[in-house]
């Protein structure tokens, strides 16, 4: 699966991402992976402080493990900051 994660292509593998989600899959067949699995994946120690948007809508953590990612999703990933 072909992702451009903050404007960089990335291969992946669906199945691996599956098989090291924690939770429940069932309605994500490979086509498809939830992007709860796609960041726990990419921050396997956390994921705190973190902001995502698929194809420039935001998704909030609450959301992450239902959101579907698809190949050719474009997703954004920011981490808070702070100081003035």
């Amino acid at each position: 699966m072909l992702l451009e994660i903050n404007q960089k292509s990335i291969e992946i593998s669906p199945q691996v991402i599956l098989q090291e989600y924690k939770n429940g899959t069932s309605e994500f067949n490979g086509q498809t992976i939830p992007l709860g699995a796609l960041m726990q994946h990419l921050f396997p120690h956390s994921n705190e402080g973190l902001a995502v948007a698929i194809d420039d809508l935001v998704v909030s953590y609450a959301n992450w493990s239902n959101t579907p990612v698809k190949e050719n999703d474009k997703i954004l990933i920011l981490t808070a900051s702070q100081g003035g």
